[in-house]
């Protein structure tokens, strides 16, 4: 492992940044925020290091009324989605899109450090992108980036020396720019040369000869053609002939591309495509192949010498073209292509179709048919194209020099690009050697940056403390604001006084002010409510008094019925899905818990994506017939739901739509006999997916979307919230992927009713007793009407609409107050809506307007889906000791908590019959103890007793874990190894040859499941090494060996092994193994497949023979 230099710490980004801020865009509907002269950048602007204005500017109220941010001159922003990895800094304040985010450093980093450091790691964060159309990171991405910090005086030397020589670097780049168009117009001096008689002018004077009329004209002329004006100036020699371009060629058009009109019976050919004709040569790297009826290959077939043309579409594509020089066999050209063929062999198309490349261009643009961006020519335009003839000599001599310059022109092209590459490369190793330390000289008198970030971390610490220290809280308006207390006790008093002054009357905001809490300080009041018996009495006897909007929905029953047929997996092949090349899984229909193990980068997250992505596509085409426009690359899937066997074929080069096949699964054997051809229509897919990520950034998430957007349209489109109505939502809703906001609604509906099953898990898995409080926070959604207001809910229809105002006929005293939100370096002002639960007696009277657990669930979850919740803070009752109980919020669970309680919540909460279940390593925060039960617990989740449920029996849960106590229980079948064939290096699915259970941990570890060695650590298995290499010697060891041996028996006798082998076979085993093969495995952690068979083969040549060596010591 590679050593920081001295001084330097290893650490992440969000470590040395005080904040990092996103932006938004202003509607595009409102012409005049973008008329104002506030710069405001985007991706497009990043085109040089300090940014001197944007392209695009909006007004005042664009950053008012929009999610934009103002960020200050010189800040550093950088790209989150397109163009991973640039970072600028402008010399302007600026406001920035959604695409953009600013970085905020602390005061004791220096910013140029920081910002070569981005511009060092631009590749390793390109990687990290993510999304299928547009590559994106997330912001948890960015805070985790590793970096290494020198002293701060070190940075700053660092900065400095890089300025310096990037000075000089970016000189010579300016240098290097101006080649490129130096080449680009010597190439344009050669045709404008060639086609004017420039080129030949000597040459035409050394072989003029009185034999020919034409040779005999000197001077220059023009076209005499009515058309001809678009050439302008445009002169060539007398004695250079004139026509059109049909006078001396053959013309036609290509074949069209008619896939209904496609004969079987037909020749097959490759063909030229407009992207294929290039301006000056053609690009085969992709051809494609069309049927041509019989009847007509011969007469569409290319001939070498043929001249092609564009017909045009973007205008650089207009009459562009080249010669072809029989580079494929048998090759034909499509309709939006056309051929030119000379009617005379001495004539040199290259010429002509330099002469069409240049000087045809302003003909084609000026006659052509043109619409915004694009121009087009048909076959009579191309055909009177003018046209100039030089002699057929001297067409040849054109074409030599012309390709002797052009020949100098390349080369000159490659020292170019060589230059290029050298300067990049340059500017890596500059970057790398800075970021090594090797750049600059260290000082031992610098202080170190572990101190300086131990300043960075207690000054962000003291911040935190003084953001969340209680408040200032008058005792009442009319009280001296030099009268301050910050003990709860304090707002008791003030709440209790300023009660009093009101005459004892319910009324929430008055009594807010009244008191003198300020808008920081909502969480206070209510808890001061809730501990005040006079105040929160009178609150409630308000609230019985309310008008109730809506009656209760508890009543009637879920009349929906379930197949109840199993889904299980069988087999998937994926043609090339990330890393899953001709990647084949099968499964084992009999079980229905599968688990994936794999090292990192072998592909499990990939085979989820894939599973997801399948089914995702299918269910759209099954439902509304629509496949998407770029689907996944090939893939087989086989699977079994209610009895039959489904088999999915999607081959795209060989089929517009997948194939589908089903047949009816036999009892006896569990497999069908014969799958026959179906249709779209009759296609059976899993009734429900489920996916879980817990990575820091959600993958899953992007494929998800278009049907959570689809579940978020029939919520918003609900008439009613009543039974039939929630339980028809929650039968259409075919996916489901689990996001960290899910837990708190979890927590809640685990509290819909008293459940003892329920009460005993919350208590042994996460130590709660107890509901204590929740607190809805409402705020105004983006998608608010203007005149809305908070008693209206802001517009809100449907589910969400109904959700709030049971939720308001429960809560006590609600009330609007208006709120500052930081969003980044800009503040604005938003109304939230307060919704106060104070019990679980008031829990449960709110979700007992829902039937069951999972209805609630649907609706709480509603609330976000319309961006209502701004957030929600619950507090519980945990047990700290056996005696002690105490209140906590619900972030002050541990990860490993709320992970558990929001996987087996959502599972529970979401149950469906022949569910697919996509679990990846949902264990990551959880201790050994709960480990070993994790399978059960899933097993058992989605059942309202202690049995398995008929959901979870008729579905699949496929999960990945690197933990070996979690497969404890399973067997080889239910086990998929994913690894990379050490050869090729492409990951491959196996599965192991022993059972997991009754292996133990130990066994399981050292199995081919996870390849170790041993289960010891490595510093005991050195010594192991050593000792069996050592005894080996025998009576030969010097005494620094003798010294050694001692030590190492030492350690290994205080970690719990005998110094002596007591075992005589033991012993002459490992004496035999020393002679031979001590260094065998000596430093080996992990053993693949192939060094383990090998190690078993050796183990037994030693075995036999240490027997033989103690068989011969007993005859002797």
């Amino acid at each position: 492992m590679s050593t920081l230099p001295v001084g330097w710490v290893k650490t992440s980004l969000d470590r040395i940044v005080d904040r990092i801020v996103g932006g938004g865009t202003p509607s595009k509907s409102n012409a005049s925020f973008f008329k104002g002269a506030i710069p405001f950048m985007t991706v497009k602007d990043m085109t040089q290091r300090f940014p001197v204005d944007t392209q695009e500017h909006i007004s005042e109220k664009a950053i008012e009324q929009s999610a934009t941010t103002l960020v200050p001159r010189d800040t550093l922003i950088v790209a989150t989605r397109m163009s991973l990895g640039k970072i600028v800094r402008p010399k302007f304040e600026t406001a920035i899109n959604q695409d953009l985010k600013a970085l905020f450093l602390n005061e004791n980093v220096d910013k140029t450090f920081v910002e070569y450091w981005w511009r060092h790691k631009a590749d390793y964060i390109q990687s990290l992108g993510t999304g299928t159309t547009v590559q994106g990171i997330r912001l948890e991405a960015i805070r985790s980036l590793s970096i290494h910090v020198p002293p701060l005086n070190e940075q700053k030397r660092i900065a400095d020396k890089l300025n310096a020589l990037f000075a000089r670097v970016d000189a010579c780049s300016v240098r290097l720019d101006r080649v490129t168009f130096l080449i680009r117009r010597f190439r344009q001096a050669i045709l404008a040369a060639a086609t004017s008689g420039q080129l030949t002018e000597e040459w035409r004077a050394k072989n003029r000869t009185t034999d020919s009329s034409d040779q005999t004209k000197v001077g220059l002329t023009g076209f005499d053609f009515a058309d001809a004006n678009c050439f302008g100036d445009y002169r060539f020699p007398a004695s250079w002939r004139t026509a059109r371009l049909e006078d001396i060629a053959e013309i036609v058009g290509g074949i069209t591309k008619d896939s209904k009109k496609q004969d079987p019976a037909d020749e097959e050919l490759p063909y030229l495509r407009v992207a294929n004709v290039q301006r000056g040569f053609l690009d085969l790297s992709e051809i494609k192949t069309i049927r041509v009826p019989r009847r007509r290959v011969e007469e569409l077939l290319l001939e070498r010498g043929d001249i092609l043309f564009n017909e045009g579409g973007d205008i650089d594509k207009l009459g562009r073209g080249w010669v072809w020089f029989g580079e494929i066999d048998r090759c034909t050209f499509q309709n939006h292509v056309f051929r030119a063929r000379l009617h005379k062999k001495s004539f040199e198309p290259k010429f002509f179709s330099w002469y069409g490349n240049s000087r045809g261009f302003d003909y084609f643009l000026s006659v052509g048919k043109q619409t915004t961006n694009l121009a087009s020519i048909n076959k009579t335009l191309l055909s009177a194209l003018p046209i100039v003839i030089p002699p057929p000599e001297e067409q040849r001599e054109i074409v030599r020099r012309c390709e002797v310059l052009f020949a100098y022109a390349d080369r000159l092209e490659a020292r170019y690009q060589a230059a290029c590459v050298h300067v990049k490369n340059l500017t890596l190793a500059l970057l790398a050697e800075a970021f090594r330390g090797e750049l600059v000289s260290q000082d031992p008198n610098d202080e170190p940056a572990a101190v300086l970030l131990e300043r960075i971390r207690a000054e962000k610490a003291r911040m935190e403390t003084v953001r969340k220290a209680t408040r200032i809280v008058r005792r009442s308006t009319k009280e001296s604001p030099q009268d301050t207390m910050k003990q709860p006790s304090d707002y008791l008093k003030a709440l209790r006084s300023a009660f009093v002054e009101m005459g004892r009357r319910a009324d929430a905001r008055q009594l807010f002010d009244q008191a003198g809490f300020s808008s920081e300080e909502v969480v206070q009041f209510y808890e001061a409510l809730r501990a005040t018996p006079e105040v929160r009495v009178a609150f409630e006897e308000a609230m019985e008094e309310r008008p109730q909007q809506e009656s209760s929905i508890v009543d009637g029953t879920d009349k929906s019925t379930m197949a109840n047929g199993r889904f299980r997996l069988v087999e998937l092949w994926l043609e090339d899905f990330k890393n899953l090349t001709d990647y084949t899984v099968r499964f084992d229909p009999s079980h229905g818990i599968d688990i994936v193990l794999g090292w990192n980068g072998t592909g499990k997250s990939n085979l989820f994506e894939a599973l997801v992505i399948i089914f995702r596509d299918l269910h759209k085409w099954w439902e509304k017939n629509q496949w998407p426009e770029n689907p996944m690359k090939g893939y087989r899937l086989r699977y079994q739901i209610d009895e039959k066997t489904v088999e999915v074929c999607w081959h795209p080069g060989e089929m517009k739509r997948p194939k589908l096949k089903m047949g009816i699964l036999q009892e006896s054997t569990k497999e069908s006999d014969k799958l026959q051809g179906i249709t779209r229509e009759k296609l059976l897919l899993p009734r429900f997916v489920f996916g879980y990520y817990s990575g820091p950034t959600n993958r899953l998430v992007e494929h998800f979307w278009p049907m959570k957007k689809d579940h978020y349209d029939r919520l918003r489109k609900a008439e009613s919230d009543d039974l039939e109505t929630l339980a028809g939502l929650l039968r259409q809703r075919r996916f489901f992927c689990a996001e960290n906001h899910h837990a708190k609604y979890v927590l809640l509906a685990f509290f819909h009713k008293d459940d003892a099953d329920i009460r005993h898990f919350l208590e042994d898995r996460l130590r709660i007793v107890g509901f204590e409080s929740a607190l809805f926070i409402i705020r105004r959604p983006a998608w608010a009407r203007p005149g809305q207001t908070a008693e209206n809910f802001w517009g809100a229809t449907g589910i969400m609409r109904r959700v709030m105002e049971r939720l308001r006929r429960y809560a006590i005293a609600p009330m609007v107050v208006e709120q500052t939100i930081s969003d980044g370096y800009r503040s604005r002002r938003e109304d939230h809506y307060y919704f106060f639960l104070p019990d679980l007696k008031s829990l449960h009277a709110f979700a007992a307007e829902y039937h069951d657990a999972r209805t609630f669930f649907v609706a709480l979850e509603s609330t976000d889906f319309s961006e209502l919740i701004y957030d929600l803070k619950i507090q519980v009752r945990v047990k700290a000791t056996n005696t002690e109980q105490v209140a906590i919020t619900f972030h002050e669970l541990s990860e490993g908590e709320q992970q558990l309680l929001m996987v087996l919540g959502l599972m529970r909460f979401t149950k469906s019959h022949q569910s697919l279940v996509l679990l990846d390593e949902p264990d990551t925060h959880l201790n050994p103890h709960w480990s070993v039960d994790y399978l059960k617990l899933l097993t058992r989740v989605m059942s309202e007793d202690s049995s398995e449920s008929e959901e979870q029996q008729t579905s699949q849960i496929l999960m990945s874990t690197h933990d070996p106590l979690v497969i404890a229980s399973l067997f080889k079948e239910q086990i998929h190894l994913l690894k990379r064939d050490w050869q090729t290096g492409v990951s491959k699915w196996t599965q192991p040859t022993v059972n997991p259970r009754g292996l133990g941990f130990t066994g399981i570890l050292t199995s081919e499941m996870f390849g170790m060695r041993s289960d010891l650590d490595e510093e005991t298995l050195a010594d192991l090494d050593n000792k069996v290499r050592l005894v080996a010697k025998a009576g030969s060891l010097t005494p620094d060996e003798i010294t050694d041996l001692e030590e190492i028996n030492k350690r290994l006798e205080d970690a719990g092994f005998q110094k002596a082998f007591s075992d005589p076979y033991y012993a002459a085993f490992v004496r035999a193994w020393g002679r031979r093969h001590s260094e065998l495995m000596a430093g080996v952690q992990f053993l693949s497949p192939e060094k383990q068979k090998e190690i078993d083969r050796i183990a037994r040549e030693v075995l036999e023979e240490s027997l033989a060596e103690l068989q011969a010591e007993v005859v002797d």
